[in-house]
């Protein structure tokens, strides 16, 4: 990897990321930066869907910069939710 590849986007170029709480706050700001280094698809991950920023609404603006995500509501603690979390990631993204 050439140093302007660590400095400057592409580090993620083909990976998916799965990011729990990416709904608001830090955990939005960790998917939209994993989409800027070239992530080709995003699982934001958040068990609220109501709050200022919202999980719809970061898949959102990541997909309306040419990213590819899905938001999928999860409660990281319950496996449950774990394993629905990881069929919707593989069936839109792929193993």
């Amino acid at each position: 990897m050439k140093n302007e590849e660590l400095l400057w986007g592409n580090r993620l170029s083909g990976r998916t990321a799965v990011v729990t709480g990416a709904a608001s706050g830090i955990g939005r700001a960790i998917a939209l930066r994993f989409a800027e280094e070239g992530a080709e698809s995003s699982g934001i991950v958040d068990i609220t869907t109501e709050v200022k920023e919202g999980g719809k609404a970061t898949a959102e603006l990541i997909q309306s910069a040419g990213g590819t995500a899905v938001f999928c509501k999860t409660d990281a603690p319950k496996w449950d939710d774990i394993n629905a979390m990881v069929e919707v990631a593989v069936e839109q993204f792929g193993s």
